[in-house]
């Protein structure tokens, strides 16, 4: 389209009372940079967004400084690793927990307990702190999968072996009959007594 008299393109101009500028992007300063050094990530996102470079005569503090702080606070997670994080939200399923990695760890509903709840709220409340396993590597967002559910078992499994040892009598809760015996839950944890074992 043409452009109104007094208004040039890529510059300021006047056109009755209104002045207009349109601006243009400066080709010459992002080529510049990038010449003889590696960008940072944060110059990567300032050319991708146009944002303007800080000036660091005012701010005293640049990218790369940022940078290199926030990898002070970074902590490195693997698969079966336990750690505390603190819930922040919930969601239908299953909630968002800040364990100090660089993105916040994701536990699915199915993941909550050994008998996955109804709902989020019933088993994780906004501010608590829990302990949580990580059971995933980071997707491509950074992001972290963890469970409650195999620590549940893992310390089922721990008292289930110390009654063992004890030669312990223990109640367990009957969950299904068969013509073999019956199907218990112990522990959170299902077991089968044959019906030779059985009192009559």
């Amino acid at each position: 389209p043409r452009s109104p008299a007094g208004v040039g393109r890529g510059s300021g101009g006047v056109c009755g009372r209104v002045k207009m500028v349109v601006a243009t992007p400066d080709v010459g300063v992002a080529k510049s940079e990038g010449k003889g050094k590696a960008l940072s990530k944060f110059d990567k996102m300032r050319r991708k967004f146009g944002t303007p470079r800080p000036n660091l005569d005012v701010s005293g503090f640049s990218y790369a400084d940022f940078e290199e702080a926030m990898g002070e606070y970074d902590q490195s997670f693997a698969m079966d690793d336990v750690c505390v994080g603190r819930v922040y939200q919930l969601e239908p399923n299953g909630a968002l927990v800040d364990i100090g990695a660089k993105a916040s760890a994701f536990i699915p509903a199915h993941e909550l307990s050994i008998h996955p709840p109804e709902s989020v709220a019933q088993v994780l409340t906004v501010g608590e702190e829990r302990e949580f396993q990580i059971i995933s590597e980071e997707d491509r967002n950074g992001q972290l999968t963890l469970s409650m559910r195999k620590l549940e078992f893992a310390r089922a499994w721990e008292r289930v072996g110390q009654l063992q040892a004890e030669d312990a009598t223990v109640r367990a809760s009957v969950t299904n009959v068969n013509r073999g015996g019956a199907m218990v839950e112990i522990e959170n944890l299902r077991a089968f007594v044959p019906g030779s074992h059985m009192a009559t």
